[in-house]
C-alpha cells in the first residue's frame, strides 16, 4: 500500500487490522513510508518525481514478495498516481489488480490552483501530539479520532523550543503535482489488471473514467459517508471492499497455490491470440454465472428487456464467445447433469448464504446505501435451468457446439480433454484439474477490459514437481477441502501437502494426525466417497461425443436476440459476421499439430545401424499428420 503526499504508511493501520481479520488471515499488508515522510531516510528526501517514487516502490516488490505470492497495489492520493504507474509498466506477473483510493485526474488537477493557498493556512507547528491529533479531526482532515491517534504522530518531528513540525514540506512538492496526476486515467483504465477505484464522494468521474465504467473497465465503489483518508474513517468498510475485490480476482487458488510453489513449471500465463486453432471445453454454468454477475447496467441492477427478463447471460455468452472466435479459439460449452448427491451439503451452504444475502439486500434496500444494495444483489445471482435453455438456444443459432453432462460439468470438460476432443478445459473451478484434465485454463471467459492473462496449468508438471501420483494429488485436494466434503479443522493447505508428501495417502495419514488434529475431523467425513467421485465421475464418454462447428444461422441469431430479447439488430449482425468468418480461418491447423518437436541431438556423426541393400524410406516433410486439438 502507498500513501498520499504528507501522509506516512500508518493511515492504513486500521485498514490493515481489518483485512487480516476479514481474510483470516490470508492475506498480508506492506505498507512503508515513501522517501521524504515518516520514518524513511534516503540520499535524497526530496525527489518527489513520479518515476522515482515509482522505482522505489518496485524495489521494495522486488526484495519482499515471491514471484508465487498475488500482488494488489493499492495506493491513496498521490499514491495512488504511484501504483498506478507501476501497474501500467507490467512488471509484475503475479499483480492481480490494483485499487486507487480518492483520486481522479480530473478533480486533481483542477484543484492544485488552490492546493498553495491550502497549504499555508495549516499550523506550522504544534505544541504537542495531542493538539496535532485534535487539529486533523477539527480540520475534518480525518474524521476517526482512533485513527488520528495512530497516524498522525508519524507525520510530525520536534524542534527546537520543545514544539512538533510536520516532517514533510508538501509546499516543495508543488514541482511535481502536475506530475503525479496528469494522465492517470488513461493509465489505470490501460494498467492491464483488476482495476478498482474507492471514492468518499459522487460525480467525481472525469470523461475517460465515465465512459470507462460504462464499458465495465473498472469496479467503482462510493464512500458517501467518509472524507478524503477514507482508509482512516471507514477502515473496516475499505477493508471489506478490498477483500471482496481480492476474492474475485485472485490469479489461483489452492490447489494450484502449492503448485505454483512445488511446480512452477506447470503454470504458465498466455495472451488469449495463444490459443489460437485450440478446441477448448467451457464449463457453461461457471460461465452463465460470471456473466450475471458482472454484466450490469450502471446502476448495478441485472441487464433486462422491455418485457422485463433478464438478458446479462445472453449478452455474456454471445460477445464472449464471439471474441474467443474472434481469437481463433472453436469452444464448445458443457452444461451441468443433476449434482451428485455427496453435493448435496455444499449446496445447502450456498442456498443458506444466498437466503442470508436476500434478507440483507431487502434491509439495504430500506435503509442502506446503494452500494450496499448493488453487492448483496450479486450474491443473490442463482442461475435457473431457464438462463441454461436460454443459452443453448443461443449457442445453437450461432453454429457452436454444446455438451450436456449427466452430472458435473467440469468433470465432463476432464473428460474431453482426456479423450483428445479438445486442447483443454477452461474454468475458474479448480476441480476440473482434481478430475485429471490434462490442461486447465483459467480466465478465459473474463471480460476483455479485466486484461488478464490466461493462466495455463498443465498437470502433468505438476504432479512431477509436486513428486504425487495423480491419487495422491486427489486424495490432497480432498484433505484440503472440496464440494463433496468438508476438510480437517486446523489442517490448512502446507500441512495437507505434508501429510500426503510424508503419508501417501489420507488412510495413512489419519493414522498420524496427533489428538488435536483428530478432533478437527468431521463427523461422518466421508472422503472415500469423495475420492470416488473424482477417480470415477458420472460423464459420457469423450470418444461417444462428435464435436461440430457450424456457420452461424444469422437470420435465426437475429430472430431470437433482436426480435424476442430485444438487442440492437447491427451489433447482432456484426457479430455473427465475425463468427462465420473467424470460424473459417480457425480450421487452419497449428504448425505444431504438423511439426513434432525433436530435442537437439549432438552433432557428432552416429553409426550406420542400417542394412546393406535395405531400402530407403522416402523422407517426408516434417513427419506424419495427426489429429487437431
Amino acid at each position: 500500500m502507498h500513501h498520499g503526499a504528507g501522509s506516512s504508511a500508518l493511515t492504513f493501520g486500521f485498514t490493515a487490522k481489518y483485512i487480516k481479520e476479514l481474510s483470516n488471515g490470508q492475506c498480508g499488508v506492506m505498507a512503508v513510508d515513501c522517501r521524504g515522510h515518516g520514518a524513511t531516510k534516503t540520499e535524497n528526501n526530496t525527489d518527489f518525481s513520479l518515476e522515482c517514487l515509482s522505482d522505489d516502490l518496485i524495489h521494495i516488490i522486488q526484495a519482499t514478495v515471491k514471484e508465487t505470492q498475488d500482488i494488489i497495489l493499492v495506493g491513496h492520493s498521490m499514491g495512488g498516481s504511484v501504483v498506478v504507474n507501476v501497474a501500467h509498466k507490467r512488471i509484475f506477473k503475479n499483480m492481480i489488480g490494483v485499487s486507487v483510493l480518492d483520486v481522479v485526474e480530473g478533480s486533481a488537477m483542477d484543484a492544485l490552483s488552490s492546493m498553495t493557498k491550502i497549504l499555508s493556512s495549516r499550523p506550522v507547528t504544534f505544541n504537542s501530539y495531542e493538539q496535532g491529533i485534535l487539529w486533523s479531526v477539527q480540520s475534518d482532515t480525518v474524521h476517526n479520532v482512533e485513527s488520528a491517534r495512530l497516524s498522525i504522530p508519524a507525520l510530525l518531528q520536534p524542534v527546537e523550543g520543545g514544539k512538533l513540525k510536520w516532517i514533510t514540506d508538501l509546499i516543495k512538492t508543488q514541482p511535481y503535482w502536475s506530475e503525479w496526476f496528469g494522465g492517470l486515467s488513461e493509465k489505470f483504465l490501460n494498467s492491464g489488471t483488476a482495476k478498482l477505484l474507492i471514492l468518499a464522494g459522487t460525480d467525481r468521474l472525469d470523461k475517460p473514467l465515465i465512459i470507462g465504467q460504462m464499458q465495465g473497465k473498472f469496479q467503482l465503489s462510493i464512500f458517501p459517508d467518509a472524507g478524503h483518508f477514507l482508509q482512516e474513517d471507514t477502515p473496516m468498510k475499505t477493508a471489506s471492499c478490498l477483500i471482496e475485490f481480492w476474492r474475485r480476482n485472485q490469479r489461483l487458488i489452492l490447489p494450484p497455490k502449492l503448485i505454483a510453489e512445488h511446480a512452477p513449471d506447470a503454470i504458465k500465463s498466455h495472451e488469449i491470440k495463444s490459443y489460437f486453432g485450440r478446441k477448448v471445453a467451457i464449463d457453461a454454468s461457471m460461465c452463465i454465472y460470471q456473466f450475471m454477475i458482472a454484466v450490469r447496467q450502471q446502476d448495478g441492477q441485472l441487464l433486462t428487456n422491455d418485457q422485463g427478463e433478464t438478458t446479462s447471460h445472453l449478452m455474456g455468452m454471445f460477445y464472449r464467445t464471439v471474441r474467443m472466435v474472434d481469437n481463433g479459439i472453436k469452444p464448445v460449452y458443457v452444461f451441468d447433469g443433476k449434482p451428485p448427491t455427496l453435493k448435496s451439503g455444499e449446496l445447502a451452504k450456498r442456498k443458506a448464504r444466498k437466503e442470508e444475502a436476500q434478507e440483507k439486500m431487502d434491509e439495504a434496500n430500506e435503509v442502506g446505501t446503494s452500494e450496499d444494495v448493488n453487492k448483496y444483489n450479486r450474491r443473490t445471482v442463482k442461475v435457473t435451468r431457464e438462463h441454461n435453455e436460454e443459452c443453448k438456444k443461443l449457442l445453437r443459432t450461432m453454429g457452436i457446439p454444446y455438451v450436456e453432462a449427466p452430472c458435473e460439468a467440469e468433470a465432463q470438460c476432464a473428460e474431453l480433454a482426456k479423450a483428445g476432443k479438445v486442447f483443454g478445459a477452461a474454468s475458474e473451478d479448480m476441480d476440473t484439474l482434481t478430475f485429471g484434465t490434462p490442461v486447465l485454463l483459467r480466465h478465459m471467459t473474463y471480460s476483455e477490459a479485466r486484461k488478464l492473462p490466461i493462466d495455463e496449468v498443465n498437470l502433468q508438471k505438476a504432479l512431477e514437481g509436486l513428486g504425487f501420483t495423480m491419487a495422491q494429488f486427489v486424495d490432497l485436494c480432498i484433505l484440503m477441502g472440496c464440494d463433496y466434503t468438508a476438510s480437517i479443522k486446523g489442517i490448512g493447505p502446507q500441512g495437507a501437502y505434508k501429510l500426503i508428501n510424508e503419508h501417501k495417502s489420507i488412510d495413512e495419514a489419519i493414522k498420524h494426525l496427533t489428538t488435536k488434529q483428530k478432533e478437527g475431523i468431521p463427523e461422518d467425513w466421508n472422503y472415500a466417497e469423495a475420492r470416488a467421485l473424482f477417480v470415477a465421475p458420472d460423464v459420457t464418454p469423450g470418444a461417444d461425443i462428435e464435436l461440430s462447428w457450424t456457420e452461424p444461422d444469422v437470420e435465426a441469431c437475429v430472430q431470437y436476440m433482436v426480435n424476442e430479447k430485444g438487442f440492437a439488430e447491427d451489433r447482432i449482425r456484426k457479430g455473427c459476421e465475425k463468427l462465420g468468418a473467424k470460424l473459417k480461418q480457425a480450421t487452419q491447423t497449428r504448425v505444431q499439430d504438423f511439426f513434432k518437436v525433436l530435442p537437439s541431438t549432438s552433432t557428432a556423426k552416429k553409426p550406420d545401424t542400417k542394412k546393406r541393400g535395405a531400402k530407403e524410406t522416402p523422407k517426408r516433410g516434417g513427419g506424419s499428420k495427426r489429429g487437431r486439438r
